[in-house]
């Protein structure tokens, strides 16, 4: 999956960040919300928009003003995996995880561009709340998912040392270490994140694949630290 990057045209880059984002959201959206969340002028996010609905890809609700997956993404990928139906087959096994452990669970989508990009989430009603954005992106190999990802693809000691230099952390483990729990996640199967990438917070996460040898999604569940004892 780690390949070398190619090169890009800006005009399309940003057209597919535009779909990208719209296709993770819940409900459709307006383009003002997609051209904050996306980085792209107001102006050149609606060209691209009407452009994307004029080949169908997306529909243009003209009363609301909002724009949602259209019949043509299916015509362009009869073979596409519907995500968010992905989401919504394991969305009951995640909330009663996350209610039976006070916690928030999420679904990432491995992505070809190299990022985990969030599907969905549950969290408990009594507990305290980690916000969340559907279609938030994250480096791959960032967090316990990003080792999880690194243990299931097998991917080399030199590999993992140039992802590694780029990922931002708030409490940075060292390059051994980090390498030494990729390893440990390719033994046991899950990882774990304790308040490195997020300082207070500690993360769970196991790689789920389709029966290939590369993992499509990861599942994670968020705790804050000193939440449970060690030993839980």
């Amino acid at each position: 999956m780690i390949k070398q990057k190619g090169v890009r045209v800006g005009a399309v880059s940003n057209a597919f960040k535009i779909l990208r984002w719209v296709l993770a959201q819940p409900r459709p959206v307006g383009v003002n919300p997609i051209a904050r969340a996306t980085g792209v002028s107001p102006s050149s996010c609606f060209n691209i928009l009407q452009t994307l609905v004029a080949e169908a890809i997306l529909e243009f609700d003209p009363t609301a003003k909002t724009y949602v997956r259209g019949p043509g993404l299916r015509e362009l990928l009869p073979t596409a995996p519907d995500e968010r139906a992905a989401f919504d087959r394991c969305a009951p096994l995640l909330a009663k995880f996350a209610e039976e452990y006070s916690t928030t669970v999420a679904l990432w989508r491995v992505t070809p561009s190299e990022r985990l990009i969030l599907l969905g989430f549950a969290d408990s009603p009594t507990s305290t709340r980690i916000h969340m954005t559907l279609g938030q992106r994250l480096p791959l190999l960032a967090g316990a998912g990003g080792r999880c990802v690194a243990a299931s693809l097998g991917l080399s000691s030199e590999t993992v040392a140039e992802h590694f230099k780029d990922l931002r952390w708030q409490k940075p483990p060292s390059l051994a270490s980090y390498k030494r729990q990729v390893a440990e996640a390719a033994r046991l199967g899950w990882a774990i994140d304790d308040g490195e990438f997020l300082n207070g917070v500690t993360t769970l996460a196991a790689a789920i694949t389709d029966g290939s040898s590369e993992p499509r999604h990861v599942v994670g569940a968020t705790f804050f630290q000193g939440q449970f004892p060690p030993s839980t």
